[in-house]
């Protein structure tokens, strides 16, 4: 067995050549094994970069894709929400059979080369048309009255129909709050003649909207608001890796802003990815090879000075790249959101045949998982059978440095052989342990062997 990243306080590998029962006797009540960091890997789950769901030809370099959920469309007939619909457009089945999760955004205005709606017309007639019909830069479309109390009033049905229906759900990563803004993006284009944005006393209503809905799932916003800090909230750039936008996208979040929006004061949130993800997708007006050759380093530093987790559905393909673009690619992969390796392992012997066993693992990432996935532990004999497994829960988001998991383990008396411990974490939407440590131990599966267990 290849024992490369694994040193331990006592000499077990000698021992190995000693009968069991008597090393049985020999063992120390308490050992403790120590274990080397390796590369971080390139990919893993809920992090890297982001596809979009409709299009499931492209699922390379991928563990997240994207999911706009146009009102007009899910909501076509008053409180009849669609979501066969909605999750055979987005193939929701699809990515799930793939391991892949989603993220939400729901859009009420999004530009187009044809004058359209994406708000159901019924709620149009219910505003009375209130809202501006535009054809500016951005596109054509409508932008609607957000003050208006049929569309707060119906906005609230609708969020709370999407709490029921995916608050719970493991496959969602997370959920943008969108809704308002071209795009969900939480402005408007006010030279298309469109009223300015809602104030923060309307906005903070469409807020709690998503905070009442979802309560297990994390939430991120486009721009710094009161929530962020007062509710836990993340964040998305969807103009990352353009300099002077992650400039003032991180002054906002450094020292706080007067939005140009609506010229009210509004708060920064420097520790905002401690609770929740920052995400965003890549600026328009640059090449994607440019973001992975020159831009590359411009890019990098932005991921660690935000703690991004994800970028996308605007994310570069792989096969679309030259080599040294793809080496970048993997690199700022490598560098996004959580990367745990196991640090320690501690085994404390009570009774014959009974272990407790805790390993402590580290988090060399810049952020942590955002998620509460069990961390599995199985014993296996020598033929690599598995003779004991235990899911143990643990709440990864709370691992911004270190956590620890502690699992007890009991065999027959009887049982003379040596045993591998093995430990992964299991991702809840398949029941597979899907995330690679970055550490170089001997694995499979997504298990990674911690060493022999007497």
């Amino acid at each position: 067995m290849n024992k490369k990243g694994r040193k331990s306080r006592w000499n077990w590998l000698g021992a190995l050549a000693l009968p069991a029962a008597l090393l049985a006797l020999l063992w120390p009540k308490t050992m403790e094994y120590e274990y080397e960091p390796g590369a971080k890997p390139s990919f893993n789950p809920l992090k890297g970069w982001v596809r979009w769901g409709e299009n499931a030809e492209n699922t390379q370099d991928t563990s997240l894709a994207y999911v706009a959920v146009r009102w007009s469309e899910l909501e076509a007939v008053k409180g009849n929400y669609d979501f066969t619909a909605l999750e055979q457009q987005w193939n929701f089945l699809y990515w799930k059979q793939q391991g892949v999760h989603l993220i939400l955004r729901v859009v009420a205005d999004e530009p187009g080369e044809q004058s359209h709606l994406d708000i159901p017309s019924w709620l149009y007639e219910e505003m009375g048309g209130s809202g501006t019909w535009y054809d500016s830069s951005y596109g054509k479309g409508f932008s609607p009255d957000y003050t208006h109390p049929a569309m707060i009033e119906a906005h609230e049905r609708l969020l709370k129909a999407l709490g029921q229906r995916y608050d719970k759900d493991p496959q969602i990563a997370c959920v943008q709050l969108g809704s308002l803004g071209h795009w969900g993006e939480w402005h408007v284009n006010t030279e298309a003649g469109i009223a300015r944005f809602p104030s923060l006393t309307i906005a903070e209503q469409y807020i709690r909207h998503y905070t009442d809905a979802f309560s297990s799932t994390p939430l991120l916003m486009r721009r710094p608001y009161p929530a962020v800090n007062e509710e836990g909230l993340g964040l998305y750039n969807d103009s990352l890796g353009l300099e002077e936008s992650d400039d003032r996208f991180l002054d906002w979040i450094r020292n706080g802003y007067v939005s140009g929006q609506t010229d009210e004061a509004l708060p920064a949130c420097p520790d905002f990815w401690k609770t929740a993800p920052s995400g965003g997708e890549l600026g328009s007006g640059v090449a994607m090879e440019q973001y992975f050759t020159e831009g590359s380093g411009k890019l990098l530093a932005s991921v660690r000075e935000l703690h991004t987790s994800w970028i996308g559905p605007k994310s570069p393909r792989r096969q679309e790249l030259p080599e040294t673009a793809r080496e970048n690619m993997d690199a700022i992969a490598a560098e996004m959101g959580y990367c745990y390796t196991v640090n320690k392992m501690t085994v404390r012997r009570s009774i014959p045949g009974s272990r407790k066993i805790t390993v402590e693992f580290y988090n060399l990432g810049i952020a942590p998982m955002y998620a509460s996935w069990p961390v599995r532990f199985e014993l296996r004999d020598a033929d690599g059978a598995v003779i004991s497994r235990s899911d143990v829960l643990a709440d990864q988001s709370l691992w911004l440095e270190q956590g620890s998991v502690t699992c007890r383990f009991g065999w027959s008396a009887k049982r003379e052989e040596a045993m591998t411990l093995w430990v992964g974490i299991a991702d809840p939407m398949t029941g597979t342990c899907r995330v690679a440590l970055a550490n170089e131990l001997p694995h499979s599966d997504g298990m990674y062997c911690l060493g022999e267990i007497y």
